[in-house]
Formats: structure tokens, sequence, C-alpha cells
């Protein structure tokens, strides 16, 4: 499923019917994105997107394909589409700029400056990604039905998820006699820890046969903590072309997984996620502009809006850190390939 619409302040046009074919994949474009710039050239709305968010992830800014010129890039929640235009000036300076001895204050720069597009984006789509997780459980009554008796669906586990989830939530079996004592710690635990939703997570993702749609037009996938950090290990330059399976991936992925406690953070709230936790991951990963750095719900978020449907938040932090962004998973990742 794709974005729904893009806007775009610039000129270009076609008539209603004129084929044209796109730019980089060659299909006929039956509606063409209407670029910020003054490119004669035509894109389909999935080739624009793609190419702005790996100009994003290679160079810190999204630039035309053609031109190179910057693109200032929103989103409209109440519509749910893009809006792009001429940046109007240089994101940040060019590193020489600043000298050969402040080349690390021109890479500070450059980061902030990203960061500050990544929030914006995400903050700007904030309302939108919570209004389609409140149609998934109006669509999906069973996901309320689970959330609002925490204590029965425990009940229904097995004695060893019961003591598998009490690791999870950081406490143990120990000086319980029965099944119904695990309920009882466990359910204590989750809730004092607010961590519920972890715990009914995968009964949650289970009980619908659609997955929930993301902001973005594709939708959201809940994986695995381990699955989410070989995702990570994917995106590592110096893994490119590197099986799943090999030993040095699968070194790559254990180190990596030993040295950071996490490796994304929940798009709603902010939270980090740790790298054990199981997350809804968008599939389109970080080939959207929208969200060029991959976008991620977690479960507690997810039984919040889907389960629960609870109301939007009047106000939230939008200074988090995207960990999937920061220098010290970058350096992390050379480290656990020179261990």
């Amino acid at each position: 499923m794709a974005m729904a619409v893009y806007e775009s302040s610039g000129s270009q046009s076609m008539s209603s019917d004129e084929y044209l074919q796109c730019a980089i994949c060659f299909d006929d474009v039956e509606q063409g994105i209407e670029i910020p710039c003054a490119c004669n050239v035509f894109y389909c709305a999935q080739c624009w997107d793609r190419a702005l968010a790996q100009s994003f992830n290679s160079t810190g800014e999204a630039r035309c394909p053609t031109c190179r010129v910057a693109v200032c890039v929103d989103f409209d929640p109440e519509r749910i589409c893009l809006l792009f235009s001429r940046a109007p000036v240089p994101a940040w300076p060019e590193p020489e700029c600043f000298g050969a001895r402040n080349w690390h204050e021109a890479r500070q720069f450059k980061e902030a400056t990203k960061q500050e597009a990544v929030q914006k984006l995400r903050q700007q789509a904030l309302p939108a990604q919570i209004r389609l997780l409140q149609s998934h459980g109006k669509r999906n009554q069973e996901l309320s039905a689970i959330a609002r008796t925490p204590e029965l669906q425990l009940r229904r586990m097995s004695v060893l998820d019961l003591k598998y989830h009490l690791t999870v939530v950081g406490s143990s079996s120990d000086g319980c006699l029965d099944k119904d004592d695990l309920v009882r710690r466990l359910l204590q635990e989750a809730n004092m820890k607010r961590m519920i939703g972890r715990v009914l997570g995968e009964k949650l993702a289970s009980s619908t046969e659609h997955d929930p749609a993301c902001v973005c037009g594709s939708s959201l996938v809940r994986v695995s903590g381990a699955e989410r950090t070989m995702r990570c290990c994917d995106k590592m330059p110096q893994l490119a072309g590197s099986s799943r399976d090999s030993p040095y991936y699968q070194n790559a992925f254990e180190r990596l997984s030993a040295l950071q406690r996490s490796v994304c953070f929940c798009d709603l709230c902010g939270d980090s996620v740790p790298t054990a936790n199981a997350v809804w991951t968008c599939k389109n990963g970080d080939s959207t502009i929208l969200h060029a750095t991959s976008y991620d719900v977690c479960d507690e978020c997810f039984m919040r809006y889907a389960a629960f449907g609870e109301a939007i938040p009047c106000s939230k932090d939008a200074t988090v850190v995207d960990i999937e962004m920061t220098d010290e998973l970058t350096d992390g990742s050379q480290a656990v390939l020179a261990m």
C-alpha cells in the first residue's frame, strides 16, 4: 500500500490523459510527483520517496536525484500526505568550511541537523500513526478482549512460558510453589513495571489476521529482538553481502547484542526498546523519507492505542535520540567487527 498523497510546491504537471515514464523505474507514470525544483523530469511516487530516503541516509540531506537540490520534507497528519518544498538554505556547511582541526565539530553539526529532520517528521506523523492503531483496534475487537483480561491470558500460558516472562520483566520464579503463584507474581511485576504489553505482545500479535498499518502506507509487523538486531546488522557497510548464517556475521551479531542494550526506540513514546524485546517495525524499513531511519512501535504503545484505544497525548517531548543514527552504534559496529 503506497502513501495516499504527495504534494509539492513545484510547478511540474501533466494533463490527465498524458503518460510519461518514471526516470528511475521507467514505468508509465499516470500522475507524476510535482518535484520542488526546476528539473523537467518525472518520477513515480515510490521512486521519488526511495530516492530521497537513500540520499538522506548517505549524505544527511534529502536531495533531488537529478539536480541534487536540497528538498525540505514535511508530513500532514490530517491528510496523511508528504509535502515537498525546496530547502531555503543548505542544511549545514561543507566540512572543509570548518577547517581540518574542526572536522569533528562539522560532523556533530551534521548529525544534529539530521536528528532535527528525523524528529520533525516523527512528531508530525505521531497523531496519524496513533489514529491508525486505534482504527486497527476497532476492526479487531479481540485485541481489547485480551488486554482487558490479563490474568485470564496468563493462566492460559504454560508454566515454562510464565517463568520465561518473569525473567523478561526482571523477576524470578523463586518461592513460587505452583502455577497460581507464577501468575500472581508475573501480573504484579508486569503491572508495576508497566510491561504487561510486552508479556501479552505475542497473544496480541497472533490474534488478528491482518497487520496494523504504518503511517508511511506500508504495515507494521512484530519481530523478535534478535531479528530487529539483525536488521540493524544488515545495514552495517562492513557486513554488506554477508550471509546471516556466516560465522563472520554471527560473530558481529553476538558482539553487537552484548555491547548494545538497545538498537531502536519507539517512535510513539520515545523509549528505548531493549534488544531482548520484540517490537513492531515497519516493513518499509528505511526506504521511505517519512522514516528514513526505520520505524518502530513498542508493545506497550501498541496495547495502549490498538487494544485500549487511548486518546492521542496532548503533548510529548520530541527530544529523543534515534539510536540507529548515533555515533555510539556506528563506532560500536567498528569495535564489534574489530574484536
